[in-house]
């Protein structure tokens, strides 16, 4: 026992320690001395220790054996891990004496602490990136409405309503993030308009509307080269194609069209026909759902604009909270 490189002690069932071997001694920095016939509390207990170490004493002498973690102080304060195991010898008239055998595991759990304090870092780095990326998508988003002054707000509303969409399909919600973003940032292409034609109260010339169905184009040029976890370049690009081939500026249809874009579709529109526009006042947000459901699975996918009808029918629109 003297020459294990493990501390052991024995404990009497009043607490006092009959014997420890060396190990003890180099370990916590405590003589021998100090140590034999000492009664709990043991000078390395820190504070919390003492009630859960009693306790768990009283339970070895209860079952006749257990072992636990603890945290003790060496004699310079250093902490020092254990892993005690204890067994109970029992005599004649109940348990003659506790052998406890310690193991060291200080290196373990300080690895353990330091991996944690990594992880913690790298969770508040990601959450001060995506609060940049936030900050640089808004600022963004506020650019269009400097040149388009009547559409100020339609970007975050369509945002809001598309995320509620997403929200009742049951889509992930990082996969909902990525139509928050491409939501709010789905007419950056607007910044390639000139802005008569932006804020042009009467009907659009053919040419001018062309001008302005390349601003899906514009985005996704801006937009191709940052690196986004989520497709917003191409939700940008697709947020105006259509189920059945109508849309624009590639006439995709049905699957080839990202279901982040059939979102915003329905979104755009629902939000685009409730709200003023220079060449018309508000048609009503009847209007809007009204035109999505007469083109339920012929221009829209019938899914989301089910999960759109559901949200009001229910009463939960996004933009009355």
């Amino acid at each position: 026992l003297n020459h294990s490189p493990n501390p052991i002690l024995v404990v009497n069932p009043d607490t006092s320690i009959k014997y420890a071997n060396f190990a003890l001694e180099e370990i916590t920095g405590y003589s021998l001395v100090e140590v034999i016939n000492k009664k709990a509390p043991y000078p390395w207990w820190g504070k919390d220790e003492a009630s859960r170490i009693s306790e768990y004493y009283r339970r070895v002498q209860t079952v006749g054996t257990a072992k636990k973690e603890y945290c003790f102080r060496k004699k310079d304060g250093t902490p020092l891990w254990v892993e005690v195991s204890m067994t109970s010898i029992p005599g004649e008239k109940g348990p003659k004496y506790c052998i406890a055998n310690w193991v060291d595991i200080t290196d373990r759990k300080m690895a353990e602490v330091a991996r944690e304090h990594a992880e913690h870092l790298l969770v508040e780095t990601n959450e001060k990136l995506r609060d940049t990326v936030d900050g640089i998508v808004i600022s963004m988003a506020k650019v269009v409405e400097t040149r388009d002054p009547y559409t100020a707000g339609h970007q975050e509303r369509v945002a809001q309503l598309a995320v509620a969409i997403a929200r009742e399909m049951k889509l992930p919600e990082e996969r909902i993030r990525g139509v928050a973003v491409a939501a709010v940032l789905h007419d950056l292409g607007k910044i390639d308009v000139p802005a008569e034609i932006l804020s042009k109260p009467s009907k659009l010339k053919e040419k001018e509307y062309s001008l302005i169905q390349d601003h899906c184009l514009a985005g996704y040029e801006i937009l191709k080269n940052v690196d986004f976890p989520w497709p917003v370049a191409q939700a940008v690009l697709q947020h105006h194609e259509r189920m059945d081939g109508s849309g624009y500026p590639c006439g995709l249809s049905g699957e080839q069209i990202l279901l982040e874009s059939r979102i915003l579709a329905v979104a755009d529109v629902v939000e685009a026909m409730s709200s003023h526009r220079p060449y018309r006042p508000s048609l009503g947000l009847e209007a809007g759902l009204k035109e999505v459901s007469l083109h339920r699975k012929v221009r829209f996918d019938a899914d989301v604009v089910d999960a759109c009808l559901n949200l009001f029918t229910r009463g939960d629109s996004p933009w009355e909270k």
